[in-house]
């Protein structure tokens, strides 16, 4: 954020008596006051081209052109139309001219000998008032500046998805159709074959890194479509249960579940499928071999709490409130594998769906990430 700029007023001093200037100033000066003293109404009307004043004190009786003249200029002028002006007389009390100084657009008229406090506590309001309005002009600005940079990074990432969606998606897509023809070849020598498969492997994680990167994007872009549909509760978690149980057991994990609750939830199927795989792989990672992994769901008031317990490393307190932040598991636990996007993915996926999302840990026993969807 830039660093706020300091604020300086201008008020402006006009009197044909020199002494009258100095006594004046000494009332009005203060640190954040930048003073102006003008004999002549010609003089302040050269100051008044130069700067940007938040308040005029003028003296009325002055030879040439009087105050009163000169407050008419200035209300004929568009940069100086709407400068508070206060009249200073030594003169008697006359109405009529009292109703002049009014009528050429003055807010008050003091006559002298000038009560000190007075005039201090009025001058003191226009300076606050010019001190607020020039903060205010300093925040808006320094907004349209965070905006246009908002806006550059947003274009930015929207070009750098163009890229990774086509540009790169398309050879790699090539890549693995040619893996895959490789792996399937009879004859192939052993290290032939051990080479297409680390080929076909990196593409894979490659690919999937590519669609977490695109996933982000669209999230952070707001651009997401989810279809919501009802969706049964017990058939949601034994799909899972059985498209995920390769993966944990192929890591000499034991895979449980628990008997689900009656009902179904409003969701997009396919995207929860994604949030259980999300969590299911994260736990995968960070559970050693003998370990296990938990699948179950219950209600909780209107809502269906789904939730994945591991019996892993876990996660200190420390760094628990940041594990749904982009990249936080390369940063924190380790490249155990992927770049620490799924969480990240999970938390915008679980907020699309206006449900809540949160982990729960201790450090040598396990960790649970759970999620609520709203009950149909």
């Amino acid at each position: 954020m830039d660093e706020e700029v300091a604020v300086q007023t201008h008020i402006l001093l006009v009197d044909d008596v020199e002494d009258n200037l100095t006594a004046l100033e000494a009332l009005v000066r203060r640190p954040s006051v930048n003073v102006l003293k003008a004999l002549s109404a010609n003089d302040a009307l050269e100051l008044l081209l130069q700067y940007d004043v938040a308040l005029a004190l003028l003296d009325v009786q002055m030879p040439e052109m009087d105050g009163l003249q000169l407050a008419e200029l200035m209300r004929g002028a568009a940069r100086t139309r709407n400068v508070p002006i206060i009249f200073l007389t030594a003169g008697a009390q006359d109405s009529r001219r009292t109703f002049r100084g009014y009528e050429s657009g003055a807010v008050d008229f003091l006559y002298k000998p000038i009560d000190a406090q007075v005039l201090r506590s009025k001058v003191g309001v226009f300076v606050e008032l010019n001190e607020q309005k020039q903060r205010l002009a300093q925040a808006l600005e320094a907004e349209r500046r965070a905006r246009m940079v908002a806006e550059a990074a947003t274009r930015a990432r929207d070009e750098l998805t163009a890229i990774v969606s086509h540009d790169l998606r398309n050879p790699l897509g090539a890549v693995l159709m040619a893996a895959g023809v490789l792996r399937n070849l009879q004859g192939t020598d052993p290290r032939s074959a051990r080479n297409v498969e680390i080929i076909h492997r990196s593409a894979g994680q490659m690919n999937r890194l590519i669609g977490d990167l695109l996933d982000l994007a669209t999230l952070e872009a707001g651009h997401l479509k989810i279809d919501v549909q009802p969706q049964n509760v017990s058939n949601l978690l034994g799909d899972a249960f059985e498209q995920f149980k390769p993966l944990v057991t192929a890591k000499g994990l034991r895979w449980n579940t628990r008997p689900a609750p009656s009902g179904s939830v409003v969701c997009d199927r396919q995207r929860i499928l994604q949030i259980l795989s999300n969590l299911v792989g994260n736990a995968t990672k960070f559970t050693p071999e003998g370990g296990s992994i938990t699948l179950s769901a219950d209600n909780v008031g209107e809502e269906v709490r789904f939730s994945v317990t591991d019996t892993g490393q876990g996660i200190s307190a420390e760094n628990l409130p940041h594990v749904f932040d982009r990249y936080w598991q390369a940063k924190n636990r380790g490249r155990v594998g992927g770049v620490g996007l799924g969480l990240a993915i999970v938390y915008g996926l679980v907020q699309a769906h206006g449900g809540r999302v949160w982990a729960e840990s201790t450090v040598g026993v396990g960790t649970t990430f759970s999620f609520t969807l709203k009950r149909a």
